[in-house]
This record gives structure tokens, sequence and C-alpha cells, in this order.
């Protein structure tokens, strides 16, 4: 009798422990392509709209892992640095309609190529959205603005935008990620 009760509750405690590990991988960040197109799309048509230059897209992988280790964390932690580049990191249930901070992403870049004359020619895009455990989706959304190809070249193959981030800000950024988000 003794034996059984054991069985049954080590089988209960198995069964619970499954069903908890069920529900934690449903609410694990998922990269969604749709949505980082969505937003990169809400952007460009942004700075259409502004008369800024057209800027091309660039992928850098530590944007990505970057905005995966904040989600799957519940909270940003550091993030890529670009060379100087206006850049913006917010959470958001609608990738589809402009936010207020691609709007005030906008704002800057229009700013900065007014002031200085200098303007962003590549952008970066991260989107990976979370089931929250109400159901909802949240989506967590990164957008970087650099200057030049360099930029995307040492991001790319290198982990920074500029020689001198490739030792810091970015190995700040490099160090937050987290292992399930690397390479992904």
């Amino acid at each position: 009798m003794r034996r059984d009760l054991m069985c049954i509750f080590l089988l209960a405690m198995l069964v619970v422990g499954t069903s908890e590990r069920a529900q934690s991988t449903n609410t694990a960040a998922v990269r969604d392509k749709g949505a980082e197109d969505a937003v990169a799309k809400s952007l460009l048509k942004m700075l259409a709209d502004h008369q800024l230059a057209k800027l091309s897209r660039y992928y850098p992988p530590l944007l990505s892992e970057g905005v995966c280790s904040s989600a799957d964390k519940g909270a940003w932690g550091a993030m890529m640095e670009t060379d100087g580049g206006p850049k913006a990191f917010y959470q958001t249930t609608q990738v589809g309609e402009p936010s207020d901070e691609l709007r005030k992403l906008v704002e800057r870049e229009e700013e900065q190529e007014l002031r200085w004359r200098m303007r962003s020619s590549r952008f970066a895009v991260a989107v990976w959205k979370r089931r929250m455990a109400d159901g909802s989706v949240h989506y967590w959304v990164g957008v970087v603005l650099a200057k030049s190809a360099i930029s995307e070249w040492t991001g790319l193959h290198l982990g920074g935008d500029t020689p001198a981030e490739m030792i810091s800000p970015n190995s700040a950024a490099k160090t937050a990620v987290i292992p399930e988000c690397r390479n992904r």
C-alpha cells in the first residue's frame, strides 16, 4: 500500500512538472520575421513621409540576440549600440501600427540630419514575440540606425558597429545575451 501511494505521488509530481514546463515553453520568446518586416515597412514609410533618405536593411545577430534575451528575461538589458545613429527599443501588442517610439526615432534622425548633415544609411530590426500567461501576445522590438556600410560589416563579422565598439560598449551587450538566445 505504501509503495502504491509513493508511485502515485511520484506520478502526480511528474505530471505537474511536465505541465509546468509545457506552460513555460509556451511563454518563451519566438522570433517573428513577419513582424520585423511590418516594423521595417512602417519605419521606411515614416522616413519617406519626412523626406529622409531611403535606408537599406542589415541583419546584425547581436541585435536579435539582445531583443531575444530581453524578451525571455522580461526586462530590457544592455542592447547593441551603433555608430551614434538613433535607436528604439520597446514593447507593443500591435506591430503593424507605427509606434510612438518609431516616430521619435524618425524625429531624431531628421534632427541629426539637419544639425550635422549626417544621415543614416542602414537600419536593422529585430522582433521577438512572447505569449504572456494571460494568453496575450507582446512583441519586443529593437530598431537601430547606422551611418555607414562599415557599421554593417563590423556588426556582422566582428560583433560591433565601429572598431571602438568591438571592445566597448557592445561587450556589455554580448555578455547580456542569455545562452538560449545565442545564434538564434
